[in-house]
């Protein structure tokens, strides 16, 4: 749903609810031996996995300078990870719900367009807030990241770099990730 507040802005609004079916080879009693000292262990007891996510956006412009803000919760309900226990000298492995996962994002994001529009930049900052409320892999998170975009027009050539800082992030399984910079350069040519 996008609402046009007048022709330089806007608010967006969406929403979903999705949830999970977990084939046989997951909700059984099963014990899968995989080596002499490890087993995977079915559960016939494992719950649906429900997510919420809702999106709200603003995009506006002031002069040449763009804003946008954008609000992203996420809700794991149910969340699965894998728990791991040793019994009689074997090692199992446990497909089980472990609590729930919740994820805030929210994004400020600026742009410019310069020099007759020749010159475009564009930068981003992320906070995230992730919480993985775990009886097994109790932990939460707080993480920044930001990256830089940059494209100028010189006749047909176009040239665009980019910056993406280092940043890590926890996912959903209570696992933080972490990512290297990331950084780009193009040049391109288009004829007429």
């Amino acid at each position: 749903l996008t609402y046009t507040l007048n022709p330089r802005q806007s608010i967006s609004i969406a929403g979903n609810y999705t949830h999970s079916i977990y084939n046989p080879s997951y909700k059984n009693n099963a014990v899968i031996r995989t080596s002499f000292f490890e087993a995977t262990l079915g559960n016939p007891c494992l719950e649906q996995l429900k997510a919420f996510q809702n999106t709200v956006s603003y995009n506006g412009h002031i002069g040449q300078l763009g804003l946008s803000f954008t609000y992203d919760f996420l809700k794991y309900s149910g969340n699965t990870s894998y728990r791991y226990f040793a019994e009689n000298n074997i090692m199992y492995r446990q497909l089980i719900n472990d609590g729930d996962y919740l994820y805030h994002k929210l994004i400020f994001g600026t742009s410019a367009n310069l020099i007759d529009n020749r010159l475009r930049l564009r930068a981003d900052a992320t906070y995230s807030m992730s919480r993985f409320h775990s009886e097994y892999r109790p932990i939460h998170s707080n993480d920044w990241r930001a990256e830089f975009r940059a494209s100028y027009m010189l006749g047909e050539w176009q040239f665009q770099g980019s910056y993406a800082i280092p940043y890590s992030v926890l996912g959903i399984e209570g696992v933080k990730v972490r990512y290297p910079a990331q950084y780009g350069l193009s040049v391109s040519w288009q004829k007429g």
